[in-house]
């Protein structure tokens, strides 16, 4: 169980664990998210995240960075928000292990190519690799936006190598034009496939019918 400092929670929404991000490290311990991209299986033991290289885009107190960096991987948590930033670096700090993999944060700003080329130069001066095994984004659509996902998707492929896979979990904002153009733009630019809603949740949590989350596993065209 990991610590969340209190203090944070007067930075909202910046210091705000969002529902689809406690879900998010729980689907990846279910589903093989190199073998679902391609062929819609689920895998056994889920994705292998020991020794592997993650970028989380909209990170805000870094949570779900540091479940994935507690289960082995090798973390770069982003967000736009400095103050987002700052309380990655002092959660992941309060709930450091000696077997944790590395964790760091840095802001980054969504189509910004100055930051873009930022976070690329740290990722791959604390990684040796020039792009990530996985991009994961939980919750990072908040303020209802199709302009910001547009952003966000070209960010994830700026970020992406030809072995990347990438994952976004996302509530419904309960206005279906704007979400259609949202993802429609994604799957026109990406290889995509949706997860199942019984893969997403457990039999418990299916029963709270507010938990309506997306979650869609992508990858560059090949």
């Amino acid at each position: 169980r990991l610590k969340d400092d209190p203090s944070v929670k007067q930075w909202l929404p910046a210091g705000l664990v969002w529902h689809a991000g406690k879900f998010t490290a729980p689907l990846l311990q279910r589903v093989d998210l190199r073998r679902f991209v391609v062929d819609g299986s689920v895998g056994e033991g889920g994705t292998e995240l020991q020794g592997a290289s993650v970028i989380e885009l909209g990170s805000g107190p870094g949570m779900l960075a540091i479940a994935l960096r507690r289960l082995g991987a090798n973390v770069l948590a982003t967000d736009g928000s400095p103050i987002s930033v700052a309380l990655a670096k002092r959660n992941a700090e309060q709930n450091h292990q000696p077997s944790d993999g590395y964790f760091d944060a840095e802001q980054l700003v969504w189509g910004d190519s100055n930051h873009i080329q930022a976070t690329k130069d740290k990722f791959q001066a604390s990684t040796g690799r020039d792009a990530p095994d996985f991009i994961v984004m939980s919750e990072t659509l908040y303020e209802s936006s199709a302009h910001n996902a547009v952003k966000l998707w070209d960010t994830v492929a700026a970020l992406s190598g030809p072995n990347t896979v990438a994952i976004v979990m996302q509530h419904s904002w309960g206005r279906p034009e704007e979400e259609t153009v949202m993802y429609e733009n994604l799957r026109s630019r990406f290889e995509c496939r949706d997860v199942p809603h019984d893969l997403i949740l457990t039999t418990a949590w299916r029963r709270l019918s507010h938990f309506n989350l997306v979650a869609i596993v992508f990858r560059l065209p090949r």
